[in-house]
């Protein structure tokens, strides 16, 4: 997939010399491969959807000062700091991530907050079951976070963390 990886490959394949002219002996970028995947499954029309509520709650709650300074009162009644919204781009994934990791745990006052605010924050409102799902997709999305960061090396080889890795996705892909 890189360069950097493709060379690397290739000196391996003069100085090994493996069976087949090497044809058999290819390696992609495992943290490249994990990208593409969690961007694939971002783009399906029920994450999307759950995401963009999600935002546009967040949007509502920011979108004036005056709503910014009430809700930060509301956090301070639960005893949170204030939330900073690390907003996620649309070409990076673990943003997605960081985003949700951060404002997941201001669930009861981003509820309390839309409740009692205007007839058309109270639509914006997420039901239990959204909360829920958001939820399991920052725990699915933090195992793929931690698995790019440290395979995500540039001096020191990480393939024999590969697999312990892909099991740790996969079991939590099975729950």
């Amino acid at each position: 997939n890189a360069s950097n990886n493709i060379a690397s490959i290739e000196i391996f394949k003069r100085s090994l010399n493996p069976i087949m002219n090497g044809e058999m002996f290819h390696q992609k970028c495992a943290c490249h491969i994990l990208n593409l995947v969690v961007k694939a499954g971002l783009k399906t029309e029920a994450v999307k959807l759950l995401i963009i509520k999600f935002k546009d709650a967040l949007n509502h709650i920011v979108s004036s000062q005056e709503r910014k300074q009430q809700f930060w009162i509301l956090c301070a009644s639960y005893r949170l700091t204030k939330l900073k919204v690390p907003w996620d781009i649309d070409t990076r994934w673990n943003s997605t991530y960081r985003m949700l990791n951060r404002c997941i745990p201001y669930k009861a006052v981003i509820g309390e907050f839309l409740r009692s605010s205007t007839p058309e924050a109270l639509q914006l409102e997420l039901t239990n079951g959204e909360w829920e799902q958001l939820q399991r997709l920052c725990n699915f999305l933090g195992i793929f976070f931690t698995a790019t960061v440290q395979l995500s090396c540039s001096y020191s080889p990480t393939s024999f963390q590969l697999l312990r890795h892909l099991y740790d996705i996969s079991k939590v892909y099975c729950h």
